[in-house]
């Protein structure tokens, strides 16, 4: 029998302690939220990054998972590095491969730039 494998992971820093996003904690955010548990409104800060999510695609991959996405929390920035860890190209912003210079910088308050 042959069959395709899927995965579809949850983009949440899951532990052996707090197995699920639904059971996640945030002991140092520093405004609770208001019902007392990360799920379902305060979740943000827990996300995996775009490289673990884009690792974890390029092993899964190298098992042989043919079938790769991202489930609950799914964003462009998630989907990216899932289509380009399998080879596809993907339009838009690139991925910026050098440091910004002074005055690209999109920050507040903005840098002091130098000559």
């Amino acid at each position: 029998m042959s069959s395709h494998v899927g995965a579809l992971p949850i983009p949440y820093r899951t532990t052996d302690a707090e197995p699920t996003f639904f059971s996640l904690s945030d002991p140092g955010a520093s405004v609770p939220s208001p019902h007392g548990r990360t799920f379902p409104t305060a979740l943000d800060p827990l996300y995996a990054n775009r490289y673990e999510v884009g690792a974890f695609a390029r092993e899964a991959a190298e098992i042989g998972i043919n079938y790769l996405g991202v489930c609950c929390g799914a964003s462009p920035m998630l989907i990216r590095p899932v289509a380009e860890a399998v080879g596809r190209t993907t339009e838009g912003q690139p991925v910026l491969r050098a440091p910004l210079r002074c005055e690209q910088a999109n920050v507040l308050p903005r840098p002091t730039c130098r000559g």
